[in-house]
């Protein structure tokens, strides 16, 4: 029995250690349930989890839905109604169900919701005399059952087609969870692709410059990937890698985000890149995770197998000397990465660098930079025509900062163009920026908008406020910044009726509406001066009100009354008479 006993307590240290210390480089299997499927359809994917986007690591996977709207959406697992948010960009339409197991799962840009729920919401809309609303209903109001219908698949928000995001989240913290660690029918055993690899000489290049990588090609070969020009490279002093790489999926043509990579160098790990999950709150610091100089120029982006300064995310398990490479001259280093899906499935790219010794830098006039910014502490520029004030902690590592205008505006009334930084370094924290609007007419002052001049010389307008005579603004850009007056009204088309127009036959009043310059910020609209829900969808410019008999007296003359303002008070009314 002591035998047994002795024997118990050792398992019961051994489980408790492996508790203590879990291995960092095993992929994560966490659940023992089967969930039902959100769709009725064969799941495929156009996205999925930490796949990389332009601002951030997509949180959940995006389901096809054959092209079209109104699939059915089934709840995964028991649970509850736990919140119903409507927007009209990001999610769109988009509903949480709580499950009993600490999980909750999200499903967005719906198109409808179940009968039940879409009485509710309508009801609160009413309500409360809007569209958006987010609302956390009582637990016992809509209780939900596995595999029962709660939506219609749409592509509401900011989708860029039909589809349906779907997502899982702890329900104690709400972080996303890679969905793909979970039981569902989706098949993938292909590996990932590996396409090119980056040199990044960090130790070459003038403190807060840009290190320009070198692009290195790779191809397939049996068992993996190679470098397409030999297996040795020559590099000298401190060097950051970089990896351009995707997954594909089985029957799908989509290319998908990898789930691990791993850098080793003569088979020590030095760097771990793995994404379990996600943290909303470190969203941002993708600009940090990917090479966004590269990805602004080209739109196709890099894995950095290094970690700026100012990085805050936690998706590194391990890490050493952040990733950075210090390769002394005349020895041979044997280097290799190892990239992995979700599944399982890897791909391996083996070669070895030659260090060489590291150039003597010598200061030349075009890299003496016209200011350094500390990416720890706050950053301030000023002259007389504008201030831009940059909170501590914003830039990811220190960079440097130039200042130019040119007396060529968007328009004549504001004749300055202010360029400020390089659009090439991102932001974490938003900047103030704080223009001076003397020149502008005072009664017109209230009109004007800070204005970021694209690439295109097109203009995207900064929420702006009036503070004296200076406009006040924040980004998260660098770039070349104008001051831009609006004193036109939105535009409103209507697309299917006109005055004293008969539709009894019609299922709603549709209505094209834009802004040319600082953007809609408010719409309303009234029928015999009741307010009615008009729902606005900005990536299409329509706003739409669906006859609603619950609430609309049939067989008679109606009058409709539909108001649009921009940001800086504009306003267009649509006024007609119409039949039902």
């Amino acid at each position: 029995m002591q035998i047994l006993k002795n024997i118990m307590r050792v398992f019961r240290m051994i489980l408790a250690g492996l508790l203590l210390f879990p291995n960092i480089y095993s992929q994560k299997q966490i659940y023992f349930g089967k969930f039902n499927p959100p769709l009725d359809i064969p799941l495929y994917l156009s996205g999925n989890f930490g796949e990389l986007r332009s601002s951030h690591f997509h949180s959940g996977l995006d389901f096809k839905t054959q092209g079209v709207t109104g699939k059915s959406v089934y709840s995964v697992n028991d649970g509850y109604v736990s919140r119903i948010k409507i927007q009209t960009l990001g999610y769109g339409n988009s509903i949480y169900i709580t499950h009993p197991d600490g999980l909750t799962s999200v499903y967005g840009h719906l198109e409808r919701f179940n009968d039940s729920i879409a009485t509710y919401v309508k009801d609160y809309q009413y309500a409360k005399k809007n569209q958006t609303l987010d609302i956390y209903p009582d637990k016992e109001l809509f209780q939900i059952k596995k595999g029962q219908l709660i939506a219609y698949s749409g592509n509401t928000g900011s989708s860029g087609g039909p589809h349906l995001h779907f997502e899982l989240r702890s329900t104690s913290q709400q972080h996303p969870l890679n969905p793909l660690l979970y039981p569902f029918d989706i098949k993938d055993n292909i590996s990932p692709v590996l396409d090119n690899l980056f040199i990044y000489p960090i130790g070459e290049t003038a403190p807060g410059r840009y290190a320009t990588p070198k692009k290195i090609p790779l191809k397939k070969i049996i068992g993996g990937f190679q470098l397409a020009y030999g297996d040795t490279l020559t590099l000298k002093g401190t060097i950051g890698f970089g990896l351009e790489a995707s997954d594909l999926l089985n029957d799908i043509s989509n290319e998908c985000g990898v789930y691990s990579i791993e850098l080793s160098v003569n088979d020590k790990v030095v760097y771990l890149f793995r994404i379990d999950e996600l943290d909303f709150s470190e969203s941002g610091y993708i600009n940090a995770h990917c090479d966004y100089h590269y990805m602004v120029e080209t739109n196709k982006k890099i894995h950095l197998l290094y970690r700026k300064v100012n990085n805050r995310l936690s998706l590194y398990p391990l890490i050493i000397n952040n990733g950075l490479i210090n390769f002394n001259p005349e020895e041979v280093y044997k280097l290799n990465i190892i990239v992995k899906d979700a599944y399982g499935n890897q791909s391996q790219l083996g070669f070895y660098v030659k260090g060489s010794a590291p150039a003597v830098m010598t200061p030349k006039q075009d890299s003496i930079p016209a200011k350094i910014l500390k990416w720890n502490s706050p950053n301030y520029f000023e002259n007389a025509q504008l201030s831009m004030s940059i909170p501590a902690n914003s830039l990811y590592e220190n960079c440097t900062f130039t200042y130019a205008r040119t007396d060529v505006g968007y328009q004549k009334l504001y004749p300055f163009t202010h360029y400020l930084g390089d659009r090439f370094t991102p932001m974490q924290k938003p900047a103030e920026i704080s223009i001076s609007g003397e020149s502008i007419p005072e009664q017109l002052r209230s009109k004007t908008v800070v204005a970021i001049v694209e690439d295109s010389n097109k203009i995207s307008c900064l929420f702006t406020t009036l503070n004296g005579n200076r406009l006040i603004a924040q980004t998260t850009r660098f770039g070349k910044f104008t001051l831009v007056v609006d004193t036109v009204a939105p535009v409103i088309t209507p697309l299917n009726i006109r005055p004293g127009a008969d539709l009894k036959n019609q299922q709603s009043i549709r209505f094209q509406i834009r802004d040319e310059l600082s953007g809609i910020s408010e719409y309303y609209g009234f029928i015999d001066k009741s307010w009615v829900l008009f729902e606005y969808d900005p990536k299409n410019e329509i706003i739409v009100y669906t006859f609603d008999t619950d609430r609309l007296k049939t067989g008679i003359e109606h009058e409709m009354e539909l108001y649009i303002k921009d940001s800086v008070g504009n306003q267009k009314k649509y006024l007609s008479k119409f039949l039902y």
